[in-house]
C-alpha cells in the first residue's frame, strides 16, 4: 500500500517527524559514498533527519 504524500505547505516544518537513516558499511568506501548522496537529494529539512554510519 502506497501512502500519497503530502500536498506542499500542508504542514509546517516542526510538525514533520524527524527521520533517521541507518547505513552500515564496511571498508566500502564508493558504496558509502554514493548511499549517502541519496538521503541528501530528497526534499526534507534537514535538521528534521539524521544519518547514522556504522560498520
Amino acid at each position: 500500500m502506497r501512502r500519497k504524500a503530502l500536498p506542499r505547505g500542508s504542514c509546517s516544518v516542526g510538525e514533520l517527524p524527524r527521520v533517521s537513516v541507518l547505513i552500515e558499511v564496511k571498508d566500502e568506501y564508493e558504496v558509502l559514498r554514493r548511499t549517502l548522496e541519496i538521503p541528501l537529494k530528497v526534499d526534507y529539512p534537514l535538521d528534521r533527519l539524521k544519518i547514522y554510519v556504522g560498520g
